[in-house]
């Protein structure tokens, strides 16, 4: 699908003129025999050639060359191996988020697969030709530049005759133009590792001398050289055994990890400073807002002229509806609090595919869906200038990255292309209020977010920055820290009633559970609209009676506290499992699996991990289960008991026979720091591997 940055840049001119240190992780060092009986594959020779051809923005030409030679060695890696996706990433650890039928993943418009060649080579030492089958997948992702949905592929190259235990030497290359994708192509990241060893690693960037591009170095990333060759500036890496770490469980790898950030910089990206005759770059992020904020503009315009349309009144209607019973607000905050915690607690939300689609193309019609409760994605953003201006608040729009995965700086702005921003709002007081807009019949209250833009820099931006013809387009980064939780603040408690029928081998759960802070913000919507956020844990989609399949769920409620930080939420449940007892002999079992999910990673794994680990947030989590019996019993054989303090955290498991008809079972789990360097990782893994056995424990007793 074709989107043009000439075309983007003459648009951004006529509104600008008219309107107001770790190194690698590698080396001598590692003991590759081993490392390679661990993994599902290993590399042993990877070279990639990235070549950039041309000047002018129309006519640069990206070309990715990559040669691979690997050892297949388990079941998984033939799976990993025998089917390949084209285009791949570069950079692996990248998140974002958005409203999921905008679907923005990894493709290039227009991309050209020029090649893709395999052979085979079996432990036999015999050498054969691979026999691949290419099919090219039509992927649907919205496009910035014009909020519909474009059509772009995906090519998937499945290689027949792999097996276990043979060496594939695969080469391929493919190609696009880098103003049909200036968007991905102008920032990106380039990591040396990937997720699995790579004995030899090889990497040369070149590109026309008379091109100006930028390349940050970080964590000694440097190349082992560079020169100029015909014209060319060529940069070249060479790396020898590279872990693959770079999926660790908990990891941060752009904190230590060595990787490139790469800007290009076309001539067309000049301009001329207001009032002189000094010419330079016009900022990339100024591009990326002046698209996500197209409307922007407009909507204030016509709300500081007193322009009154239909969508306008409609919209002062709710407002006046909203906020007519609030006195004594002189700083605006309790009407902000209120238009936007109604929104984000009562409205529905529409996806907006039919209008992706162009099935309905009709303008937004804010105040329209506004009186109908509903925020459209088209307008999630749009409709908050307006009743931010109406109520006479300024904002800026703050753009953040997920902090498991970098942070803003001057040379990576990527996430300001396709991923979730916020509105960082001034009250009359100057003081900060974060608001961010729904994107599912979910949403967060004013002030809350989750933990991965906690303590995130985010850069803010305003109109003025980049739209006032007077001034030079800004330059300067204007951040600002996010709010952090603290230990007190994130808690979840779940307690239980279990009355256990013996006669009838059942066991009646009556559930309550309390969320405070993270563990609210992460775990209410689950129960409320079995809202999921892909991005994180799978434990906290894990409902409580989700203990195996044949539970039945008999009541649930969700009672909302207070929403304001931190936004205490109560979970009433009740279910019954008729599957957890098993008479042994003149024994009894109780199934205990599943009922202590602790937000943990199971078969958590310390024997080759490079990088420091970092939990989610800080917080405590506890289960405590009081077991009630119709009959009495006598406990024989139960959980361990277990009490551990560390550097990661605390664990306090116990179980207590409280008397002849009920056992009280229960876990509290602390996490006290922040992060855990990778030598100490034995306190996480002491912790996860107690939880996890208790999670897959019995009480084993006998009536008395």
């Amino acid at each position: 699908m074709k989107t043009n940055i000439v075309y983007l840049l003459l648009i951004f001119f006529v509104s600008h003129t008219l309107v107001f240190g770790n190194e690698l992780i590698d080396g001598d060092a590692i003991n590759t025999t081993e490392q390679t009986k661990r993994g599902d594959a290993v590399i042993i020779n990877e070279d990639n050639v990235i070549t950039i051809v041309g000047r002018k923005a129309a006519f640069i030409n990206f070309s990715v060359t990559k040669k691979m030679k690997v050892e297949i060695l388990t079941q998984a890696g033939l799976e990993k191996y025998s089917k390949i996706v084209l285009p791949e990433t570069f950079d692996p650890t990248y998140i974002a988020h958005f409203p999921l039928d905008r679907n923005y993943t990894n493709v290039f418009s227009n991309i050209k697969f020029n090649s893709f060649k395999g052979t085979i080579t079996t432990k036999e030492g015999k050498q054969t030709d691979a026999f691949i089958k290419s099919k090219i997948e039509p992927v649907r992702m919205v496009m910035l530049y014009d909020n519909f949905y474009g059509n772009f592929d995906k090519n998937t190259y499945q290689i027949e005759n792999l097996k276990i235990g043979d060496v594939l030497e695969v080469v391929y290359n493919y190609s696009m133009m880098y103003a049909e994708n200036y968007n991905q192509l102008s920032s990106f990241r380039i990591f040396f590792n990937g997720d699995l060893l790579k004995q030899n690693y090889t990497l040369t960037i070149s590109h026309d001398e008379n091109l100006n591009i930028d390349m940050e170095y970080v964590h000694e990333a440097n190349p082992d050289s560079t020169y100029n060759i015909d014209n060319r500036i060529v940069y070249y890496w060479n790396k020898c055994n590279v872990y693959g770490c770079i999926n660790e469980e908990g990891s941060r790898p752009y904190r230590s990890l060595p990787h490139l950030i790469f800007s290009v910089k076309p001539y067309e990206l000049l301009y001329t400073i207001p009032y002189s005759f000094e010419e330079r770059y016009i900022p990339f992020y100024s591009l990326f807002t002046y698209q996500r904020e197209m409307n922007h503009l407009g909507i204030a315009k016509s709300i500081l002229q007193g322009v009154n349309t239909k969508q306008y009144l409609q919209i002062n209607k709710y407002i006046q509806s909203e906020t007519q019973d609030i006195t004594g607000d002189s700083l605006g905050y309790l009407k902000l609090l209120k238009i936007h915690n109604t929104i984000a607690e009562n409205f529905d939300f529409d996806n907006d595919t039919g209008y992706f689609k162009k099935d309905d193309n009709r303008e937004a019609r804010m105040g329209e869906y506004l009186s109908r409760k509903t925020l459209r994605d088209i307008s999630r953003y749009d409709l908050y200038v307006a009743l931010l201006l109406k109520i006479d608040l300024v904002y800026f729009t703050a753009y953040l990255c997920d902090n498991r995965m970098g942070e803003i700086s001057n040379a990576y702005f990527y996430p300001m292309y396709n991923s979730d921003y916020l509105f960082a709002v001034l009250l009359k007081n100057n003081s900060v209020q974060y608001l961010y807009p729904k994107k599912s019949r979910f949403g967060y209250y004013l002030n809350e977010v989750p933990f991965y833009f906690e303590d995130t820099k985010a850069r803010l931006v305003h109109l003025d920055d980049y739209r006032n013809y007077k001034k030079p387009i800004s330059e300067s980064t204007r951040k600002i820290t996010l709010p952090n939780s603290t230990v007190k603040d994130n808690m979840r408690r779940n307690s239980a009633l279990v009355d256990v029928s013996l006669e009838q081998m059942t066991a009646h759960f009556t559930t309550k559970i309390n969320l405070y802070g993270q563990y609210s913000t992460l775990i209410r919507g689950l129960y409320q609209y079995n809202y999921q956020d892909e991005t994180i844990n799978e434990l906290y989609n894990k409902k409580i009676w989700e203990i195996n399949d044949e539970v039945v769920v008999l009541n649930q409620d969700t009672e909302i506290v207070n929403k304001e930080f931190p936004f205490p939420a109560v979970i009433n449940t009740e279910y019954i499992a008729n599957n957890l007892l098993e008479t042994h002999s003149d024994t009894i079992s109780l199934n205990l699996a599943n009922w202590f999910n602790h937000i943990i990673y199971t078969d958590f794994d310390t024997t080759r991990r490079q990088l420091d680990f970092y939990p989610d947030f800080r917080g405590k989590d506890s289960y405590v289960y009081f077991i009630q019996f119709d009959k009495n019993v006598h406990l024989i054989s139960s959980v361990k008991k277990v009490k551990i303090n560390n550097a990661f955290g605390e664990l306090i498991i116990d179980v207590e026979q409280v008397n002849p008809t009920a056992i009280k079972l229960s876990s509290s789990f602390k996490t006290i720091g922040s992060k855990v360097e990778v030598n100490q990782l034995y306190a996480v893994q002491e912790i996860y591997n107690n939880i996890q056995t208790l999670n897959q424990s019995y009480l084993l007793f006998k009536l008395d």
